[in-house]
Order: C-alpha cells, then sequence, then structure tokens
C-alpha cells in the first residue's frame, strides 16, 4: 500500500511496497518520486494519480482505478488499483495537497486469511468466515474470479459474500474495504 501525492511524490509506502520498490522490479523510486520501469505504465500511472487527485480536490466521486505494471524481470505484472483519499486526509493527517491510495498487488504473492484475521473480522464486524476471507482477499487488491479460485467457491458466490461484507462494514467499494480494514489494524499489507 502507498499514499502518493498527485505529483507522484510517494507520502507513504508500508513495509511490503517499501520492499518492492527496492527491489525495482516494475515499480520504484527516482527522486522520491513513484515510476514504473516502462516509460508508458509510468504515464498512464501518473494520469491515475492525477485523476485521483482531482477528484480528492472536488465534490466529484471518483472510483478505483486500475492498471497492470510489467516487470523487466519476465515475472507477471503487478496490479495496481489506484483511488482518491479525499475522505481519509485528516485522518493520515496529510496536507492539503490531493493524494491517492495505491494497492499493489504481486499475483506471485498468494493471498491468504490466517485463522486470527478471520477471526478478528468476525468479531469486529460480524462476519461470517467466509465472508471474512473474501474480504480480506479483495482488500488485497485480489479479483473476484481470482478469490473465488483461491477460495474454492465460484465467483457469484464471491459477489454474494462481498456484497454482504460491504454492507456490514458500511463500505461500497474495494479500496475503501482496504483503507478500512488497515486503518483499524486487522488487515496488515506488508
Amino acid at each position: 500500500m502507498l499514499l502518493v501525492a498527485q505529483a507522484g511524490r510517494v507520502l507513504f509506502a508500508n513495509r511490503r511496497a517499501a520492499a518492492l520498490l527496492s527491489e525495482g522490479d516494475g515499480l520504484k523510486l527516482l527522486r522520491s518520486e513513484l515510476v514504473a520501469s516502462r516509460s508508458a505504465d509510468t504515464r498512464a500511472l501518473r494520469r491515475m494519480i492525477g485523476s485521483a487527485g482531482d477528484a480528492a480536490k472536488s465534490a466529484l466521486r471518483n472510483g478505483a482505478d486500475s492498471l497492470a505494471v510489467q516487470r523487466p524481470s519476465g515475472k507477471p505484472a503487478l496490479s495496481v488499483l489506484v483511488a482518491p483519499v479525499n475522505d481519509v486526509r485528516a485522518e493520515l493527517a496529510l496536507d492539503d495537497s490531493p493524494a491517492a491510495l495505491l494497492i499493489v498487488t504481486d499475483p506471485q504473492e498468494g493471498a491468504h486469511a490466517d485463522a486470527q484475521t478471520v477471526q478478528r473480522l468476525g468479531t469486529l464486524y460480524g462476519l461470517t468466515p467466509m465472508e471474512a476471507r473474501v474480504a480480506v482477499h479483495v482488500a488485497l487488491g485480489v479479483s473476484g474470479p481470482e478469490a473465488a479460485e483461491q477460495l474454492g467457491i465460484g465467483p457469484g458466490t464471491v459477489h454474494g459474500h462481498l456484497k454482504s461484507v460491504f454492507a456490514k462494514v458500511g463500505v461500497k467499494r474495494q479500496s475503501s474495504l482496504a483503507r478500512l480494514l488497515t486503518r483499524t489494524g486487522v488487515l496488515d499489507l506488508r
């Protein structure tokens, strides 16, 4: 997970994102700014971050946008979800510059919900164990079909559980779910 200013400056990177950036395989820091290995990916990423920043400054509600970032190593592309963070700016002690939340997923790292996380989610939000597992997968940026495959359930079942999770926790988007679960400390996006 990364918080990025509209101009591309990284404001925060959790441990896993910092490690990913230091590897430089797909995404890296160049003078404190987030860049991709390919210039086309950097341009697309900057456009999405700029749009998220514009949405954060206005009353417009802009949904999350995503991009597959190619990797020079030949490993599968990184999945980057970009969303505005206007509704959490004060809680995160950010200045007035618009910022975007980026959730970067490496498809080679399997998402998992350990028993303790599942139990905490269930207790905190009244989720069933499967709803909690679906919530963790989705918060980590796993697509519905991928979550279905990893959990051994159908895509329609994932959709139904996700709809229930959103209703129980009071969010409407995947990026909002990820922010909520990390802010409450239930989920550690290393």
